[in-house]
């Protein structure tokens, strides 16, 4: 069975310990955060990549049926491509994928790149992390979480971040069980400027038996 949200809050706070955040579960202090925004609102501007790239873009792939562009930047805009290569920057998309955005993998995010006149795709935590480089702005932390397969809801206390010693927190989301059950956990995670991530602490945010995806 799913718990309904109000049987979820009052799980939680039967669990919670002093300093703990009833509505997550998770030893925070909410107000210290702020939401992490849709993909499709994030600030793409903030991005500083690890090379010097004329445009980019991040998009969702839709299997074969093509690409929808969330987000982009770069000094250039995407009118100022030639026709030639705007031909091969539409087509690109990368070998390997990662960062699932529906089940069973139909569709992923990736960024395509465009620098002196040469097209690369990057996807995949490897991918992101070496396009972005060092992380050191919100988005950038943000884009490597769901590259790793973390993602948020629409409520603060299942999307939140906020920057730390050397690095950011972010409190995000993750389908760790599939096939009954199908689970999904909440986590303080933690990204360092250098890309590496670490769960800080976890807790159960959702539990449905019977059922696979």
């Amino acid at each position: 069975m799913t718990l309904s949200q109000p049987a979820l809050a009052l799980g939680l706070l039967l669990i919670c310990t002093a300093g703990c955040d009833s509505t997550t579960g998770l030893d925070v202090d909410l107000s210290a955060f702020t939401q992490i925004p849709s993909l499709g609102e994030l600030d793409y501007g903030s991005v500083v990549p690890s090379a010097d790239y004329d445009y980019w873009e991040y998009r969702l792939a839709y299997g074969d049926a093509g690409f929808e562009v969330l987000g982009s930047a770069g000094p250039s805009a995407r009118e100022e491509l030639s026709a030639e290569l705007l031909a091969v920057f539409d087509t690109v998309f990368p070998v390997f994928a990662s960062g699932q955005a529906c089940l069973p993998g139909n569709c992923y995010y990736y960024i395509a790149s465009v620098r002196n006149g040469a097209v690369d795709a990057w996807s995949g935590s490897e991918g992101l992390g070496a396009f972005l480089g060092t992380i050191d702005a919100e988005a950038d932390a943000i884009l490597l979480a769901r590259a790793h397969d973390y993602h948020w809801g629409s409520e603060k206390n299942t999307a939140a971040i906020r920057a730390v010693a050397d690095g950011y927190e972010l409190i995000v989301l993750k389908t760790v069980e599939f096939c009954d059950p199908v689970q999904t956990n909440l986590y303080l995670l933690y990204i360092s400027a250098a890309g590496s991530l670490a769960e800080r602490q976890s807790a159960i945010w959702e539990r449905e038996s019977g059922v696979c995806i």
